[in-house]
């Protein structure tokens, strides 16, 4: 800091001037004298010792260095987003001409809340490179008067004009020992309310994404596994048109299951497809790297190459930002595929199957629950959206309801707009929403979950499966069994086609020892462990169906007593019904007492079809 005074002083009034843009001819007769006198300001200043010198590559110092790690690649670009100045267009003319004189911008970049990372990395092409907003390049290692003298030409031309909507500041650093560029984004966001949104975001460009061998073998190895995948699943569509036919087998085969396994192919083919094409524009990046020199004022000698790699580093970082994006929703798929790994296991299953039990439930609530849950986002939107960002537009307001709704808020901000209408709408919504509506959801889950849960009964465990498999797979290896999938295959080998099971004869043990070659001991156990199975499939349906039975029942015991009761109220009523005159044109059902002709109407109805059958039996049966 001292050095830096003393050479300001030690610096004449025109030489001071020339540093920060003037130009010579403009200073006219300025002295160019200093404060001090020559034997002070005659210092020889920094010796650059051989190491230091070194490290930075010469004896110039930091000159293209930035943060003393980093080289400067180019320069700085300076862009902006700048609509047309077009006279404005309000409904009331005269009221324009007397309010305001000057002019408006022809488009509204829609820059009236804060952008997110796309839109700021987003330039719009139509309002870039404008007539009198040119994007301006900066070279490296330039002199500092130079560089000043740029930036005041831009001043005096008023580059930064009213109607600039985005300014972006772009310079792009290598660092050498991660060999990597860093392309550093400032970017300013105007709004015609004068509001000025700031943001400086960092980007890194790996210029060797494979740096190892690991990194080969992790590609190759998880490329490998979707080959495997995919030959997998072809194999069983194959399958399933060699028993069942093109047409057929297709309807058969697009199972839920299936459709995940096929989604997560065709999802990874597309990121390994996406992820070819980025590390293709990194070579091409490198390749013109290699044309350029640091030592040069903006390292590339021909200007069309400095513009050509800003383009492709803005490419680059704009595809990085989607990939990310992209890549982002993968894990879910994956996540799919383990639920469906998990449907064969069935205390594992316990999830999906309360979810597909409780899915019509949670559906026809989901409904009655976003209803209400819009309306209080909708009455948020009224009551904040004017004071607090988070409620400013429907969208903003939806989430920051939701973080409402899980305990995540600021009470400073929303009793601003005032403390009674705060209390109501967050008394309301806790109440309505939190404590009935959620409880209501949890309470439809765990009654499936207990149907469920009921059903499963004594169901092998994980581990118990996991000992079966590998006594099966030792004993398959060992030659004393047999592979299940090839028993399956030998006892029906169109397993697919379920129009040919009945045709199938009863199978003994002395079948599979005799006609497939099983020995006693898989035969008996085979044929056993099937029964097991069927017996727990059957108690299972068997305690899916309880709700079902119950209301059987209720429905029946509803039916007796109303015939009882029928009984006992009947000969008073037959006596009194003989007294009546009679209608010539009277169905059967007319001639029955009143109680009788009530409980046909309940028998016959749609609700109690298959719970009674046959004719009521005559009075006093």
């Amino acid at each position: 800091e001292v050095r830096g005074n003393v050479a300001a002083m030690c610096t004449g009034a025109a030489t001071s001037l020339r540093g920060f843009g003037w130009k010579s001819q403009s200073l006219g007769g300025t002295k160019d004298t200093t404060e001090l006198g020559n034997p002070t300001c005659n210092d020889p200043g920094v010796q650059w010792p051989p190491s230091a010198a070194d490290y930075f590559g010469g004896v110039k110092g930091v000159d293209g260095h930035y943060l003393l790690h980093s080289s400067i690649i180019g320069g700085l670009r300076l862009r902006q987003e700048r609509p047309e100045a077009l006279p404005c267009k309000p409904r009331d003319d005269e009221i324009r001409l007397s309010l305001h004189k000057g002019l408006c911008r022809s488009d509204d970049l829609g820059y009236w809340l804060k952008p997110e990372r796309e839109s700021y990395l987003y330039m719009n092409p139509d309002y870039i490179n404008r007539t009198g907003g040119e994007t301006k390049y900066i070279h490296s290692r330039l002199p500092l008067n130079q560089v000043r003298e740029q930036l005041r030409e831009l001043e005096n031309r008023v580059w930064f004009a009213p109607q600039t909507g985005k300014i972006e500041i772009t310079y792009i650093t290598y660092h050498a020992e991660q060999d990597s560029l860093v392309v550093t984004h400032i970017w300013f966001v105007l709004n015609t309310g004068g509001h000025i949104h700031k943001k400086i975001e960092p980007a890194i460009i790996r210029l060797h994404p494979y740096r190892s061998l690991a990194s080969y073998f992790v590609d190759i190895f998880w490329v490998l596994l979707l080959f495997e995948r995919f030959l997998e699943e072809f194999y069983e569509l194959v399958k399933y048109w060699r028993q069942l036919g093109p047409r057929h087998g297709c309807i058969q085969y697009l199972t839920i299951s299936n459709c995940v396994d096929w989604t997560s192919i065709l999802y990874a083919n597309a990121i390994i497809i996406f992820w070819a094409v980025h590390i293709t524009k990194i070579s091409n990046l490198r390749q013109l790297l290699d044309t350029g020199d640091v030592t040069v004022p903006g390292t590339f000698a021909d200007h069309g190459i400095l513009e050509e790699f800003h383009n492709k580093v803005d490419e680059i970082v704009y595809e990085d930002h989607v990939f990310r994006t992209l890549i982002a929703a993968y894990p879910f798929c994956t996540m799919a595929r383990f639920f469906k790994a998990c449907s064969s296991q069935p205390r594992l299953s316990l999830v999906t199957r309360t979810f597909a039990k409780a899915g019509t439930s949670i559906f026809h609530f989901g409904v009655v629950f976003m209803t209400v849950f819009i309306v209080f986002a909708a009455s948020a939107v009224l009551l904040w959206g004017e004071e607090n960002v988070d409620f400013a537009n429907p969208m903003r307001a939806l989430h920051s309801t939701f973080l409402i709704m899980l305990g995540e808020f600021d009470w400073e901000k929303l009793h601003e707009i005032g403390r009674p209408q705060a209390y109501i709408w967050f008394w309301t919504f806790n109440w309505l929403v939190n404590l009935i509506m959620l409880n209501m959801l949890l309470a439809i889950i765990l009654d499936q979950y207990g149907e469920v849960k009921a059903g499963v009964g004594n169901a092998a465990t994980l581990w118990s499966q996991c000992d079966e498999i590998f006594q099966r797979k030792r004993k398959v290896y060992r030659g004393e069994f047999v592979a299940l999938r090839k028993v399956l295959h030998m006892l029906d080998p169109t397993e697919l086609d379920e129009e040919d099971d009945d045709l199938n004869p009863t199978i003994w043990v002395e079948t599979l020892i005799g006609e497939y070659g099983l020995k006693e001991k898989q035969a008996v156990h085979l044929l056993t462990e099937a029964k097991e199975m069927h017996d727990q499939e059957a108690m299972i349906e068997d305690n899916a169906n309880v709700a079902q039975k119950l209301h059987v029942i209720n429905t029946k015991v509803v039916q007796m007593h109303r015939f009882v009761e029928a009984k006992l109220q009947g000969n008073t009523a037959a006596g009194s019904y003989k007294d009546q005159p009679q209608n010539q044109e009277s169905t059967p059902e007319d001639s029955l007492p009143p109680s009788q002709t009530d409980l046909v109407a309940h028998a016959e109805s749609p609700d109690n079809e298959g719970f009674y059958q046959g004719e009521l039996p005559p009075l006093g049966a």
